[in-house]
């Protein structure tokens, strides 16, 4: 799921909280043991150095009816 960019708006080099979510529905299968991995990364093209610091990271999980 894609959340847009990491811009935070400021002209200047400065640490800013942005937040990005997402409300679309994703559905997830766990493995055999139940157990699922969760991911977050990130994508850039820019060349320099960056730092990024997650401050949160937020998931809800509700489970389905099995089929």
């Amino acid at each position: 799921v894609l959340l847009g960019n990491l811009a935070n708006g400021l002209e200047e080099e400065k640490y800013k909280s942005v937040n990005r979510t997402s409300t679309l529905p994703l559905r997830v299968k766990t493995d055999a043991n139940g157990k699922l991995w969760f991911f977050v990364g990130t994508d850039s093209g820019f060349e320099g150095l960056n730092t990024l610091y997650y401050q949160r990271v937020q998931v809800q999980l509700t489970p389905a009816a099995v089929q």
